[in-house]
């Protein structure tokens, strides 16, 4: 093996040992985890990671909840403008699929981007991510067999501005690993697609705190004197987030937090 590709597998290696680790840490959150399957993929030599999931609100409207190491202004806008509806890679990837049957693509945005066949709506989404970095992809995708815990499909693709070396030396590899390691992180969506079907709530760093400590039974008096605040800020603070979280009771408050992610017991 020459040095290069000895290289290569050390930062493979590593890449993949700190995923699995943050998949196994219970204190490690969707973003950490994320940020690993990006460094993963990164070993690979694919710059771009994107990962979504289809989730319905309590409407019944079907929303996305999508994660991406792409630019803020790209992501911004695709979000906006409800590009998803016109991605290539998402139809692709998920209209021939059957529910539970993992599905493939490879395709080139350049290209396709200018192909008269290609609606003028898709063309914009392809030339914008080109744009944006992501001149091909390699994506992967899921229909549930039941809508578990609201998440209806979940989506990964991964790119760049070029095949690296060590995509294309190792693709069978990468393509089965980067997958696996892609559905691993999905349960970590569940409290976030939770949070989208009830209603994109929210709680401020304070309320969770509050709830976090009431949860392991600290009274308001004990968790005032914690947090450096007055026993009446903290009662408020448990009142705005048992509001927010639709409960009657702090108990179900408190249930319903850890549900959706926002404390962990």
């Amino acid at each position: 093996m020459s040095k290069a590709g000895g290289m290569a597998i050390e930062r493979l290696n590593g890449a993949l040992g700190r995923y699995l680790s943050l998949l196994m840490d219970d204190q490690a959150d969707v973003d950490a985890r994320f940020r690993g399957l990006c460094e993963l993929a990164a070993s690979f030599g694919f710059e771009v990671t994107n990962l979504g999931i289809a989730t319905r609100d309590i409407k019944g409207e079907q929303q996305a909840v999508i994660m991406s190491n792409m630019s803020d202004d790209w992501m911004d806008e695709y979000n906006g403008r409800r590009f998803d509806k016109l991605d290539y890679a998402v139809e692709k990837i998920l209209k021939p699929a059957e529910p539970g049957v993992i599905n493939s693509i490879q395709w080139d945005a350049v290209p396709l981007s200018r192909a008269d066949h290609v609606a003028e709506g898709t063309q914009e989404v392809l030339a914008g991510a080109a744009d944006a970095g992501m001149k091909f992809g390699l994506g992967f995708g899921v229909q549930a067999a039941s809508a578990t815990n609201g998440i209806e499909s979940f989506v990964v693709a991964f790119g760049g501005n070029e095949k690296g070396a060590g995509y294309t030396e190792r693709s069978e590899l990468a393509e089965s690993l980067l997958v696996t390691a892609a559905l691993s992180l999905a349960p970590s969506l569940e409290p976030v697609a939770a949070r989208k079907r009830d209603g994109g709530i929210s709680l401020s760093p304070r309320e969770m705190d509050v709830l976090l400590y009431m949860g392991v039974g600290m009274r308001a008096d004990r968790i005032a004197e914690k947090l450096g605040i007055a026993k009446v800020t903290v009662d408020l603070h448990a009142r705005r987030a048992r509001e927010k979280l639709g409960a009657r009771t702090m108990p179900e408050a408190i249930a319903k937090a850890i549900r959706y992610g926002f404390i962990t017991p």
